[in-house]
């Protein structure tokens, strides 16, 4: 059994989904044989599991457009590759996808996007699907109507074989939003990390709170910056730290009012210096009021950091007894207290959660997922016959 995996989930230079495709074909068995519609590709989770052999994507207008390396290059860049003027990796690897489904050493597709371009070429073949999240129906407030996902979802759902979802609240919502029957698909949890551990020495000179990835839209960070205010003030020894991109200017205007510009650190950081921050924190917290699976929550298990959640969508599926909870969202804020509690609890308590959180993690593991995916692949095929 060959499997087709195409492009659009897996050229990004770094992206949480990427990684994801990556580890599950990483620890595919050895009876499961695949292909990847990738040729031209600088994603980092691909350089480490070195799952496809790939060049570097080329930037030929580099060659003709020195200046072009300043941070406009990418918007001009885009905008050339939309009009198909120039070659973009996204347009590159669909090449490379289209060349490969046109072949017949395949048996199954798996589509990492929802672009339906694919369609034409299948032939009878089946193909299955992802959903991680149904973020864009569920927050259409801050989403296009004609969004990819929302346009593709649509399509796709309907023709796909199977469609694999990331937790039992995602397949709920799928069902419930999208109308998908339940009897097609199936729940594949995420791995978690099986690199090294951190080695333990402190990235960051002083002790703080500890906030990873995207702060935007449903991420409910500003919430959570208000709620914790009083406890940055109370224990003048704590910082929070923010990895991903720069504030923005109304995170700025934000962290000014509340008087916590000097408390807050932010950067962007490697796989090995956030197993740093995570291993080295007070506490990881994540305020999302939305999330398909919460990959984070297994990264800071593995570095042996104390979980903080809100309680929302699949968190309570995902970490059981695993996590300290709290409420934020419109009408309620339990945060602060929560915190304080913790902050204030007997070193007992402390170690408790952690033993817990171990033991939570054995629940999830790439050879596991990619296991069941296999039976997945196979009851496609049997169904087909």
């Amino acid at each position: 059994m060959t499997v087709l995996y195409d492009y659009q989930g897996l050229y990004p230079t770094f992206s949480g989904i990427s990684m994801c495709f990556f580890e599950l074909i990483h620890n595919l068995p050895s009876e499961v044989g695949y292909r990847i519609g990738l040729k031209e590709c600088d994603n980092l989770h691909l350089q480490r599991l070195k799952v496809w052999n790939v060049s570097p994507c080329r930037h030929p207008y580099e060659k003709f457009f020195p200046a072009w390396k300043s941070p406009m290059r990418k918007t001009l860049y885009d905008a050339l590759g939309r009009f198909r003027l120039m070659p973009t990796p996204k347009w590159i690897n669909r090449k490379e996808s289209l060349r490969m489904l046109a072949s017949e050493d395949w048996d199954v597709f798996h589509a990492t996007g929802f672009d339906p371009y694919f369609l034409p070429y299948l032939e009878g073949r089946p193909f299955v699907m992802h959903i991680h999240d149904l973020t864009a129906e569920l927050f259409p407030q801050y989403f296009a109507a004609d969004d990819i996902q929302i346009r593709g979802r649509k399509v796709l759902c309907d023709k796909a074989a199977h469609i694999v979802c990331v937790s039992q609240n995602t397949l709920e919502d799928a069902h419930r939003i999208l109308g998908i029957p339940r009897e097609k698909m199936s729940v594949i949890y995420h791995g978690a990390p099986d690199e090294t551990a951190s080695d333990g020495s402190p990235l960051l000179p002083f002790k703080y709170i500890l906030y990873v990835g995207n702060r935007g839209l449903y991420k409910n960070f500003l919430p959570m910056l208000r709620s914790l205010k009083p406890v940055l003030d109370l224990h003048s020894e704590l910082k929070l730290v923010c990895t991903g991109g720069a504030f923005n200017p109304d995170e700025q205007a934000e962290i000014a009012r509340l008087g916590l510009t000097d408390r807050l650190w932010q950067k962007r950081v490697s796989d090995a210096e956030l197993m740093r921050l995570y291993a080295n924190a007070e506490l990881f917290i994540y305020p999302s009021l939305y999330e398909g699976f919460g990959i984070p929550i297994l990264e800071a298990w593995h570095a042996g950091c104390p979980v903080f959640l809100n309680r929302k969508s699949c968190f309570p599926e995902i970490a059981g007894d695993a996590a300290v909870w709290f409420e934020l969202d419109d009408t309620h804020d339990t945060l602060a207290q929560t915190v304080e509690d913790y902050l204030s609890s007997p070193r007992n308590d402390k170690d408790a959660l952690i033993a817990r959180q171990r033991e939570r993690m054995k629940l999830f593991s790439w050879q596991h997922a990619a296991a069941q995916l296999t039976e997945v692949y196979k009851n496609v095929l049997n169904q087909r016959t």
